[in-house]
């Protein structure tokens, strides 16, 4: 008999030895395995899907002390609400279908099995339980245990768990049967399972996407699945046992899986058991079959038995039964009868009185006799495959009688398109092809494509037919096979099997074809076996060198064209041809012929070093084992410590030894804690005592709350904190959430007051944003963006209203600005604590130094190299990038970080650490990469590729060469590397994870009972169809890309190695903040995301952070945000630990947004928000520096030359004030035809400032870029001065052949129109003859191979003057060898363009500066006078200066600036219109101007807003009053109801109802008299008829469309009911429906106290927000007096200046008077701002610069 209390029990104590042997990692015991085997599953327990407990029976509710148990067991041994939920709910999906196996019937079925002989060895169990069949295959199998391959599947996490520990030798999947890979398709001799039933709907890619109806059928029931499933993993020849539901038998709708089964195998048996064959085990009585079948995909006919199977029939009953039960032969039973089923259908019930041991004894006597008739084990044995670790496919089709069809040609294969010829044409052939129909080869083969004539045609068979061999797990269309001794192609049919197609091939081809396909399919399979198991198959190996080389000796290598014409028929023909490649002619066996190529086949062994022994250790162990070391090293444990001292720490909290930066990483503080208490009774451990120490001396400065830069908002805070602060703003109940992963806020609120609807609200046209709306903007620091209707004309428009919107602004901003004076306010604790957190999760780390100085680098060759030794910083950074496995290289132009990356990659190749390096470079600097690294590693084998030979064709060879050899490195361009498909697999499983995070966080949420709204609950949803959507869509792609040659994932990589890594910035990302500057791209470039891609791979497969190297002179390019895109490639476990899970939860940590109010062309205040201001900058730059190294040249003491800047500056022209002047109107206006251009449509005018920033940087270099026809050269402009100076330092240098380059990303080079290039050279050749082919410009090289020339001309000084733009001239390339100066035409817009430029000068190999220039170089850059030059480049200077502070660790200020300029939306009207006019007042005056304005508009919205409050005053008024009568009336009442009422002893009421128009006590009669009249069609209104208590008993006639209803209710002076006025049905409820509404009156009374006692702190709110003043008008005040002042000043300037103005001077007129306005650019910095620029900067004029 079933008890449950028993079976819950047992399970308990199972789960419980579970997890207690999951967490010593040890086998279990006897006694241990005997607690597991009890084991038996929720199968049938309903009460564990049943949250509600209402709905629990009573003997549910007996075991509800078990399921707390269970709980409680669960959630301790989890840990964390997520897990906990994704366990619970995995066993309630269990609930439904694990109903677990008596151990007779699996013995029975499986020893059935054995009887027959047959060598069963490979056995599959794909809905396992504790594992019963596994159990039965091992106990009565006459094999060698050892020899049997046992897998087992279970979708239960805890039955899955304790399946593990029962029967550890067997493969066991915890995940469901759909799981299981395409590799172990047709690979198993015997399936046998339980399986689950039920409508449950699996998801399996390859059923639910297939052409086979049937299969995407079968995925809609659990049974059907796994029956089509089954038959699919079994081999041909291989048998199935399955126990399933009888509805699989029975009902009709299933009669399509009968029938795809019987035509895919041979019915062995089916036999029914008893409904009670279970009941024992699973407490439930369901009717099953067992069927038995083996697998025959041949077959071309059914038997009558296998016909009766598929069909029903159906009883006098009116009940369904499988045909082949009519003669009840194979049914067990003693009894039976019409019952129903689980589901309430009628079904005939059968049972067997003798229970389990009669059913087994039946059951064996049935299995037995039809096993032994009708098993075939011929069929058994002729598919018996070769080795054991077969991944052939068996693909079973039957075409019966397939149709004929003509034989194929070859161009048939590829669908090529061919000239058809009529039968009865005649071709007459040319001499040419005549000599070649005779002749032949050596080995008289005829040329396949003259169509040679067939040698015994007769006895061929050419129709296309079913292709019935083994399917190989490579097979695509297209695949050349034999067939019958015939050579031809396998196609696609309309079923989705193969056909075959023969060709028609002469013999001696054949024989080559044969060949050819012998050594592909054994390629094929050794490749896959070793990727897949991780170990060398040296048979195979063996086999292919012997194949391969026979083929060679008789038929000449793959790739000669007299066999690559036959071999290119084949769709796998590019991976076998590149078994060969060619080094300078000469051809080379790939790496496969000799060792294997997936992975690392052998580790480093021994070693002398001690540094080296302890990297390939910590590789391989991921810790320090001194018993490890001694094994490589041969040296003892002192010895060993005494050489690693500095580097290896003993632990003593773990007892482990540690690297030095692991122990100084995570949180130091801790460590010092308990190490401390550690020593306290263990003072003699000298060792810990070295440990201490090293930990005090890295211990972080801990911040301190006066320190503390808090965002309201930000992930890390605890929310709790967050709602108290809201809570008292708001003066009620408000809980806020967090669900991280997805960066939602959840805010629940108990009840709304004035504060919330009134305070802080913002009316609109349409509707109100209360507090609670605004408190939600506030948490994302994100602004509303409100709207309204306006008409304009004829039409009404929708525009944005800004008075709301920044009154929105102004209240939330005194939201997020209150929190951090409330924190001030708060106790000490709750600071203390806040203060705790953020140094744990900010202030936990020390920067590590690290020193490679011990390492010797074998196979480098310096000399090669031309240099005698490496840099201490190149050693220590290559150290750093071996310890940490990766990293980030920050070193300054010209710091040999190409090199650091070379050896850095040998160096992990050499340890073991790396297999296969992948090096990514610029296009323009691929050349120079690869003869870097072939220089310094000269013996290293490395791989890279030209632009030319990188075509379609030659990326499929180039792929294949980098999956089938062990390349020390591989070197690819960006470009290059973006053609690379990224891994399916790979973004499969990125969106799997963000889907189960999103149902995760439901479950918690639900779970915690927090309430969520409809529209963020309604949003996940979405959010989680759209995961799904997406699935589906790459699910697809991965089961189609059958034409797909390869993606990432299997070229072998395993460490990244980016070259100016900066290029790889423009990651996509989600923001709320699309509409802030200050950002970039959100949309990001395909090329970013592939490398994140392909980094997340890597790191997937090693399970850690970094797995990359990012290599930058400028790893910040503009903004400090970038610093989140890096992270987010490099680092995102450490990211998600600080509650970071996107860029949003970044900014809110890091940054501060910034609103700067604005005039709009219709003179409206609007506001410009940008993030310019960074927090927390020393924790940022600890947290960057953690896995970077940063050097510049002075920390190198490197020899490369010295930047002399000069800022060299040029007056306005006549044309050039002309058209400031119209630019400053334009900005203030937005009139396009200020500047020429046609009216601005709406989007132009959004864009006004940066049209005229870019009109203005034109203006400012040359008028003539504006216009060319309209504007004319004027003498002293840009180019005239730059073209002197050019001149000057050609002149100077030109024995040396000295060079220059010339920077301007201001147009391009053209030939056939104006340009500042074409212009500036003819100035140089007209005016200062210079010769013309000395004057080149790098758009002229398009191709590689001219660039390189062109780098060759410039270091040659065939080339003395460079020009281009940042892009093509200013990253990448060593053209330094001459460099002597370098003109900026322009401001560039990134700081790292001016790095990037000024860094083809600066560098080692410099020899003209360094000989004949005092090892300096000039850099001169233009800037025009009362410009956004001069403006613009400080801003920049600023910038650089705070991002090398940032990078260099030296950033002492908490925030930072980063200025109110960007590419995306220019520059500021404020700023614009000062540095036009050259009138820095104006820059003020314009900002008193907007802050008059933005003060007079908050006045306004105040004034409108206390308004609005006097009238919700009035109206609280009104309901207080209405309130208040209302409670008096309840009041009195309830004073009348106590007066009036009388109890019996009893406690019953004796006062009786009193009817008008009846006399009687009656109370029977009463109720009748009053049910009659409720049904009477008389209309009442408000009519008393009767009495209470002295309360009136009315009763009124409401009317509505449809019928009239009576209303009762009792009434004093206020009206109650019951029922809302109702009467029951019945006489005895009827009648105390009045005495019930009178009992409600304590509560209706309560309700009322309590809403006027919300009245009245509502209405005291109201007036204290009435008698507040705004409190601003002093500061208006001032601000209009200093205005005015400010005004004065700039009229009497302007006025002085209109008197005293000469002429302009110019150098055509005389050349002496020109006025020379050349300044030293930091003296001229120090005068304009002495706050914008670090003086590092020369203290001289150049003495070879012209001074203009």
């Amino acid at each position: 008999m079933f008890n449950q209390k028993k079976h819950f029990t047992e399970n308990i104590e199972a789960i419980r030895v579970m997890f207690e042997l999951e967490k010593s990692g040890m086998p279990a015991s006897n006694d241990e395995l005997e607690i597991l085997k009890r084991y038996r599953g929720f199968g049938g327990i309903k009460c564990i899907i049943l949250d509600e407990k209402d709905k629990w029976s009573q003997t549910d509710r007996a075991l509800l002390p078990f399921i707390e148990k269970l709980k409680t067991l669960l959630y301790t041994q989890l840990g964390n609400d997520k897990e906990y939920i994704r366990y619970w709910n995995s066993l309630k999906e269990s609930v439904l279908t694990a109903f677990y196996t008596p151990k007779e019937y699996s013995d029975v079925i499986i020893d059935s099995i054995y009887d027959t002989g047959l060598p069963v060895t490979r056995i599959i169990d794909p809905s396992a339980g504790h594992g019963e069949f596994i159990n039965s295959s091992i106990k009565l199998s006459p094999n060698d245990i050892e020899s049997m391959e046992l897998t087992a599947f279970e979708k239960d996490f805890l039955t899955g768990k304790i399946l593990y520990h029962l029967h550890r030798d067997a493969n066991i999947n915890i995940q469901g049967f759909e799981e299981i890979s395409q590799d172990q398709l047709g690979h198993f001799d015997l399936i046998s399972s339980n399986i689950p039933f039920g409508n449950m709907t699996t998801y399996d890619p390859l059923f639910q996407f297939s052409k086979d109806k049937d299969r995407v059928h079968a995925t809609r029931s659990i049974h059907n699945y796994f029956s089509v499933k089954g038959m699919d993993v079994i081999r041909e020849g291989g048998l199935m046992a399955f126990i399933v539901s009888s509805s699989l038998l029975d009902s009709p709708t299933n009669a399509f899986i009968r029938k795809h089964l019987v035509t895919q195998a041979n019915l062995i048996s089916s036999i029914r058991l008893p409904h009670n064959a279970f009941s024992e085990y699973a407490n439930t009585k369901v009717g099953t079959d067992l069927i038995v079948l083996q697998k025959n995909s041949f077959k071309t006919e059914l038997s009558k038995k296998e016909l009766q199977f598929i069909n029903t029939q159906i009883s006098i009953d009116k009940t369904y039964y499988n045909s082949l039960y009519s003669s009840l032969n194979n049914i067990i039973f003693s009894s039976g009868f019409l019952g129903k089923d689980l589901y309430g259908k009628k079904c005939l019930i059968y049972e067997e009185e003798g229970g389990i041991p009669v059913i087994a004894s039946k059951l064996k006597n049935l299995l037995h006799q039809e096993i032994g008739m009708y098993i075939d084990p011929d069929l058994y044995y002729k598919y018996i495959p070769e080795h054991t670790h077969s991944s052939n496919i068996l693909i079973s089709s039957q075409s019966i009688n397939p149709p004929k069809q003509d034989p194929l040609t070859l161009f048939d294969l590829y669908d090529i398109q061919t000239l058809e010829i009529e039968k009865n044409v005649t071709v007459t052939p040319t001499r040419k092809q005549e000599r070649k129909k005779t002749k032949s080869d050596d080995n008289g083969m005829r040329d396949l494509f003259s169509l040679p004539p067939v040698e015994n045609p007769v006895s061929q068979d050419y129709s296309v037919r079913p292709f019935y061999d083994q399917i190989l797990s490579f097979y695509k269309q297209g695949t050349l096979v034999i067939n019958q001794g015939q050579i031809g192609y396998l196609k696609n049919s309309l079923s989705e099997k193969f056909d075959f197609h023969p060709l028609k091939i002469n013999y001696s081809t054949c024989e080559k074809i044969e060949a050819y396909i012998q050594i592909r399919d054994i390629y094929q399979n050794l490749y896959y076996y070793e990727a897949r198991y991780n170990e060398a198959n040296t048979d195979l190996r063996e086999k292919l060198n012997e194949t391969y080389d026979t083929f060679v000796k008789r038929y000449g290598d793959l790739n000669t064209p007299k066999n690559i014409k036959y071999i290119l028929m084949d769709a796998l023909c590019r991976d076998t041809l590149a078994l060969e490649y060619f080094e300078n002619g000469i051809k080379k066996k790939a790496d496969i012929f000799y060792n294997p190529v997936s992975f690392v086949e052998h580790e480093l062994v021994h070693t002398d070093s001690a540094g080296e022994a302890l990297a390939i250790c910590l590789n391989r162990l991921g810790k320090v084992d001194l018993n490890y070391l001694y094994e490589l090293t041969d040296k003892d444990a002192d010895t060993l410590l005494h050489e690693l001292q500095g580097l290896v720490f003993y632990n003593p909290i773990n007892g482990e030894y540690e690297i030095r930066n692991k122990l100084l990483s995570g949180d130091i503080i801790e460590k010092i804690e308990r190490i401390e208490a550690y020593l306290c009774t263990h003072e003699d451990d000298s060792l810990s005592q070295d440990t201490l120490q090293t930990l005090l001396a890295a211990k972080p400065v801990q911040i301190n709350f006066e320190e503390l830069d808090l965002n309201f908002g930000e992930r890390w805070i605890p929310c709790d904190v967050f709602g108290k602060y809201i809570s008292e703003i708001f003066d009620t109940q408000v809980n806020i959430h967090l669900i991280a992963d997805v960066d939602q806020f959840i805010i629940n609120c108990s009840s709304t007051n004035a504060i919330i609807n009134q305070k802080y609200a913002v009316t609109t046209q349409h509707n109100r944003l209360d507090g609670l709306k605004l408190l939600r903007h506030a948490l994302y620091n994100t602004t509303p963006i409100i709207h309204k209707k306006i008409n304009e004309g004829t039409q009404e428009i929708e525009v944005t209203d800004n008075d709301a919107t920044q009154l929105a602004l102004l209240k939330i901003d005194e939201i997020r600005n209150g929190f951090r004076p409330w924190l001030e306010s708060q106790p000490e604790d709750l600071r203390k604590s806040l203060v705790k957190q953020y140094n744990k999760l900010f202030c936990n780390s020390t920067r590590v130094e690290w020193d490679g100085s011990f390492q010797t680098f074998p196979g480098l060759d310096l000399k090669a190299l031309g240099i005698k030794e490496l840099y201490k910083s190149q050693k220590d950074c290559v150290w750093m990038l071996i310890s940490l496995g990766g990293g980030i290289v920050h070193h300054e132009v010209g710091l040999g970080k190409t090199l650091i990356m070379a050896i850095a990659s040998q160096e992990m190749k050499r340890l073991k650490l790396a297999h296969k390096p992948l090096l990514l470079a610029l296009p323009n600097n691929i050349d120079q990469v690869v003869d870097t690294c072939k220089l310094a590693y000269p013996k290293a084998k490395i791989l890279y590729t030209t632009k030319k030979e990188f075509t379609p064709k030659g990326r499929i060879e180039l792929f294949n060469k980098i999956k089938n050899n062990n390349w020390d490195l591989v070197i690819l361009s960006h470009d290059q590397f973006a053609k690379i498909p990224q891994s399916l697999d790979i973004q499969k499983e990125i969106i799997e994870e963000e889907l189960e995070n999103v149902r995760l966080n439901l479950e918690v949420l639900r779970s915690k009972g927090i309430s969520i709204s409809k529209k963020l609950e309604n949003g996940m949803i979405k959010r989680q169809k759209n995961l799904f959507a997406k699935l589906a869509t790459i699910s697809q792609k991965i089961n189609t890309k059958k034409d797909d040659f390869i993606d990432f994932g299997m070229l072998g990589i395993d460490h990244i190695f980016v070259d100016e890594s900066q290029q790889f910035k423009n990651l996509e990302f989600d923001t709320r903040h699309k509409r802030v500057a200050g950002l970039g791209n959100c949309s990001g470039s395909q090329r970013a995301l592939n490398l994140l891609y392909a980094i997340r791979s890597i790191q997937g497969k090693k399970q850690s952070d970094l797995c990359a190297t990012f290599a930058s002179g400028t790893i910040i390019s503009n903004a400090l945000s970038e610093l989140f895109t890096l992270h987010r490639y490099m680092r995102p476990q450490a990211l998600k630990k600080q509650n970071i899970y996107n860029i949003d939860a970044w900014l809110a940590t890091y940054a501060i947004k910034s609103s700067d109010f604005e005039f709009s062309v219709t003179n409206e205040i609007i506001s410009k928000e940008r993030f310019r201001h960074y927090i927390k900058v020393p924790e940022l730059t600890q947290f960057h520096f953690e896995i970077t190294d940063y050097r510049t040249a002075a920390d190198t003491n490197i020899d490369r030359p010295r930047a002399i800047e000069t800022l060299c500056t040029t007056e306005l022209t006549s044309q050039q004030k002309i058209f400031a002047q119209k630019l400053i109107m334009f900005a203030q206006t937005g009139n396009g035809e200020l500047l020429g251009r046609d009216t601005l449509s709406h989007e132009e005018l959004t864009a006004k400032m940066l049209i005229a920033t870019t009109y203005a940087r034109k203006m400012a270099t040359d008028m003539r870029l504006i216009d060319s026809i309209l504007y004319t050269d004027e003498a002293g402009n840009k180019l005239s001065i730059c073209a002197k100076n050019i001149s000057a330092v050609y002149h100077e240098y030109n024995e040396q052949k000295g060079t220059q380059f010339v920077f301007c990303d201001l147009g391009t080079y053209k030939s056939h129109e104006w340009n500042v290039y074409s212009e500036l050279k003819r100035k140089l050749v007209q005016d200062y003859n210079l010769p013309a082919n000395e004057i080149r410009f790098a758009q002229e090289f398009t191709t590689e191979k001219e660039r390189y020339k062109m780098k060759q001309a410039v270091n040659n000084g065939e080339i003395r003057i460079i020009m281009g733009s940042t892009v093509l001239l200013g990253t990448g390339g060593n053209m330094q060898e001459r460099a002597v100066a370098a003109h900026h035409l322009d401001t560039p817009w990134m700081p790292k363009d001016f790095i990037q430029r000024n860094g083809r000068l600066v560098r080692t190999g410099n020899t003209v500066a360094k000989l004949f220039a005092d090892n300096e170089v000039q850099i001169l850059i233009y800037a025009t006078k009362n410009s956004l030059d001069i403006y613009k480049f400080t801003l920049l200077k600023n910038k650089q200066l705070f991002i090398d502070q940032i990078c260099s660790g030296n950033c002492t200020c908490r925030r930072i600036d980063e200025g109110a300029i960007d590419m995306e939306n220019g520059c500021s009207f404020a700023e614009y219109v000062a540095a036009l006019s050259g009138n820095t007042d104006l820059l003020e005056k314009s900002k008193i101007e907007k802050k008059i304005a933005v003060l007079e508009n908050e006045r306004s919205a105040f004034y409108r807003h206390q308004a609005h409050h006097k009238y919700s005053l009035h109206y609280l008024e009104k309901q207080l009053e209405l309130t208040s009568e209302k409670n008096q009336k309840q009041t009195s009442d309830w004073e009348k109801y106590n007066s009036n009422i009388q109890h019996d002893k009893n406690g019953n009421v004796m006062n009786n109802i009193k009817f008008t128009s009846l006399e009687t006590t009656d109370l029977k009669k009463i109720a009748n008299y009053l049910l009659e009249m409720n049904k009477s069609k008389t209309i009442f209104d408000h009519k008393k008829i009767g009495s209470l208590l002295g309360f009136d008993i009315k009763v009124n006639t409401e009317i509505n469309e449809k019928n009239s209803f009576h209303k009762f209710y009792i009434e004093s002076q206020y009206v109650y009911t019951h029922n809302n006025g109702h009467l029951a049905s019945t006489p005895q409820l009827a009648l105390g429906s009045f005495i019930k509404a009178l009992d409600v009156i304590p509560r209706i009374l309560k309700k009322t106290e309590d809403e006027k006692e919300k009245l009245l702190k509502d209405l005291n709110t109201m007036q204290i927000e009435i008698k507040r003043s705004w409190g601003k008008d002093e500061q208006l005040k001032e601000l209009k007096n200093t205005l005015s002042e400010l005004e004065r000043k700039i009229q009497y300037t302007l006025n002085l200046a209109n008197r005293t103005s000469p002429a302009i001077p110019t150098i055509g007129e005389n050349e002496g008077s020109a006025k020379k306005v050349q300044h030293n650019l930091s003296r001229y910095l120090d005068q304009e701002d002495k706050t914008t620029y670090n003086k590092n900067t020369s203290k001289h004029i150049p003495k070879r610069a012209s001074k203009h």
